[in-house]
């Protein structure tokens, strides 16, 4: 701010005041024998301006920063989603490690779930019928098909290994919700009237993303609806 600014300054000139006082010593001037008064005052006067100066690009660049971290943490939520697609494969390759340790002679091949296919819950689940699953809310669960009927699609969790049915709108991925931005970018209008507005307003696209997100995460049926409609315009 202005004022440590000027509280800098103000410290810079009193300790030049006491360089001076200092050098009029005898005992200053038998230390200082390759430097004149004036050169040893200018030198330390000029290091303390440099001093403030780069306090004050300090400043500015610390403005500056604080509006890059708003762009930068939009970019780090998409790397998130990598870094446990990642994590997965690593445990997944582990286990098969171990499996082929204890077990020499067989072969084992463990499918490796991709960036696309994984998604998270939204909400635990409890099993209604026998082929269904249950999880856990923020469990990643790897989908094998979600091509055709959108309501329940078939796949599996990734930390118990069961396999069945999973109700399409307790799950959702960042990867998938991008697309769908994508699609309702792409169309001429869509059913909703709250994300046609999205998509006509003049905002800027990263705005539009954040807003778009924020609508879709806070009402689960409404990704549903957008499903439907990407499926019919498939």
């Amino acid at each position: 701010s202005i004022f440590e600014q000027d509280k800098q300054l103000n410290i810079i000139k009193k300790r030049k005041e006491y360089i001076k006082r200092t050098l009029q010593t005898p005992e200053s001037k038998s230390k200082v024998k390759l430097l004149t008064r004036g050169k040893l005052v200018n030198k330390i006067f000029k290091s303390k301006k440099s001093e403030t100066q780069y306090f004050r690009t300090f400043l500015l660049m610390k403005a500056g920063r604080e509006e890059a971290l708003v762009e930068y943490k939009k970019e780090i939520e998409l790397l998130q989603e990598n870094v446990s697609v990642t994590s997965v494969q690593l445990l997944m390759s582990q286990k098969a490690n171990t499996h082929k340790k204890d077990q020499c002679t067989q072969s084992l091949v463990v499918d490796i779930p991709t960036a696309k296919s994984v998604y998270t819950a939204r909400y635990d689940y409890h099993p209604r019928w026998s082929d269904e699953i249950s999880f856990s809310k923020g469990e990643q669960l790897e989908i094998f098909d979600n091509k055709g009927d959108i309501t329940q699609w078939r796949g599996r969790s990734l930390v118990s290994g069961d396999e069945g049915l999973i109700p399409s709108n307790y799950v959702y991925s960042l990867l998938e919700s991008l697309q769908l931005l994508e699609f309702i970018l792409s169309v001429k209008e869509v059913s909703l009237p709250v994300l046609q507005k999205i998509r006509n307003d003049s905002s800027s696209n990263d705005e539009k993303a954040s807003l778009f997100l924020e609508t879709i995460n806070d009402d689960p049926i409404m990704i549903s609806a957008l499903r439907q409609d990407k499926h019919e315009g498939n």
